[in-house]
């Protein structure tokens, strides 16, 4: 458990750095929020299912 809290703080710090990271760019507050998330949405998922993936491995 206090490893899959640690992997949703750890993606949550990473979609708002990017955020913040559109929004210096000059972007809406709404815009960074919403092209800083789609940009590393891929990313966050894959790593969400490759966790998955690996305690369902654990488990069997």
């Amino acid at each position: 458990m206090i490893l899959v809290v640690g992997i949703l703080v750890d993606d949550g710090i990473v979609i708002a750095e990017n955020i913040v990271v559109h929004f210096e760019r000059g972007k809406s507050p709404h815009m960074a929020a919403l092209d800083g998330t789609m940009e590393v949405l891929p990313s966050i998922i894959s790593s969400v299912l490759t966790t998955i993936a690996a305690f369902c491995m654990l488990s069997m």
